[in-house]
């Protein structure tokens, strides 16, 4: 059962703490559902926000990588198409998931993470989705050459856009962080009352915060943050989505 995490009251989301109260409380309702891997049926792909073109888990480790659909929990496989509103989780022994999208732009996503995919907010009709939202646990976004399509993407700390390339993002209980790793990341961080503050990322700057203590924003990486990051970001992926799309 997926749980309720504190979201911020934020630009984008004083809406979405409703929206993650209602996941909850369908997950709730789904409680005894089976895991069952999730079939690719006619244009299904063609049709979906994106696919799945990674799941590397721990050997013997079933159950590591899901996603929380309407009611029903279902296993990840590689091939299996996304949509509006999935909350993809990655478990403590998943090493990696991958996420592509049409337009180019591909979302890693580590252990202990949990995605959800172009949330739908009550309220913001008209506008568009974040691309996704990270509840919490680590991503890396990487972008094509112009940079992020429909770039804003959004955590309980913050809400992202600019033009990005290529960005690493954690998020937990006690904080987060952004790692510039290529082109310009643009952060609108809330505050008391309804009120925001903007800080702007140049590639290989690191913007921490932990609390609600104020943002640093450092120079490069820090040694401890580069020890934390899930080692599959490190590697260079191709893009596979073609791959799955070739055999509708």
């Amino acid at each position: 059962m997926p749980e309720q995490y504190p979201v911020r009251t934020a630009p984008t989301s004083a809406r979405l703490h409703e929206s993650l109260r209602r996941a909850a409380a369908r997950g709730a309702r789904a409680g005894g559902a089976l895991l069952a891997g999730l079939a690719l049926a006619g244009s299904a792909l063609a049709a979906a926000s994106g696919v799945v073109t990674i799941v590397d888990v721990e050997s013997g480790q079933a159950g590591q990588a899901t996603v929380l659909r309407g009611v029903a929990r279902f296993q990840l496989a590689e091939g299996v198409p996304l949509r509006e509103d999935d909350i993809v989780e990655a478990g403590a022994q998943a090493r990696l998931l991958r996420l592509e999208f049409g337009d180019g732009l591909s979302v890693s996503v580590g252990p202990a993470s949990r995605v959800w995919i172009a949330p739908r907010l009550p309220g913001e009709r008209g506008k568009a989705a974040p691309r996704f939202y990270l509840l919490q646990g680590w991503a890396k976004v990487d972008a094509p050459a112009d940079g992020m399509p429909r770039s804003a993407f959004a955590t309980p700390a913050f809400d992202a856009a600019g033009a990005i390339r290529a960005v690493v993002v954690a998020v937990s209980p006690e904080g987060a962080q952004v790692f510039a790793e290529a082109g310009e990341v643009r952060l609108q961080v809330p505050g008391a009352g309804g009120s925001s503050t903007a800080s702007t990322l140049k590639a290989g700057e690191l913007w921490s915060r932990s609390g609600e203590t104020k943002a640093v924003l450092a120079p490069r990486p820090t040694p401890a943050f580069i020890q934390r990051v899930p080692k599959a970001f490190l590697d260079t992926l191709p893009a596979r989505a073609a791959l799955f799309k070739a055999r509708e």
